[in-house]
């Protein structure tokens, strides 16, 4: 995924990174990273993370840095970041959780947890901890 000839309209910015990879479907897989926070998006159906693409443009762009134009980023790239970064502002504007409900949370986990334990190891097992 890191040669050329697979990707076309290369681009970068201060912040941002993005190409269409020409894969298996008949539309190109549109391709962006977030430089500021590395963050990875990939319009292919992979679900792994980051997928192939993302990771044969940034490896492209350590191999061959001169193929990328500069300047500003197209719509679908622009409408990534903002959506990232209102996300980013909205969780950052969630007000902690007061101590009590950051007990009871972690109460509740380790219930769970033990749950999943007895679940897999059978009622009876040995608990380390």
């Amino acid at each position: 995924m890191a040669l050329p000839r697979n990707w076309s309209n290369l681009g970068r910015s201060e912040s941002s990174l993005w190409g269409e990879c020409q894969g298996s479907g008949k539309q190109p897989y549109r391709t962006q990273i977030d430089l500021s926070e590395l963050a990875f998006k990939c319009s292919c159906p992979s679900r792994k993370f980051p997928c192939k693409h993302d990771l044969g443009l940034y490896l492209l762009l350590d191999a061959e840095p001169t193929l990328f134009n500069s300047g500003d980023a197209p719509a679908w790239v622009n409408d990534w970041l903002q959506s990232r970064q209102q996300r980013l502002e909205q969780k950052a504007a969630k007000p902690e959780p007061s101590p009590e409900a950051a007990a009871t949370a972690s109460a509740q986990a380790r219930k769970r947890e033990e749950k999943r334990e007895d679940k897999y190891f059978g009622r009876g097992a040995a608990r380390s901890g």
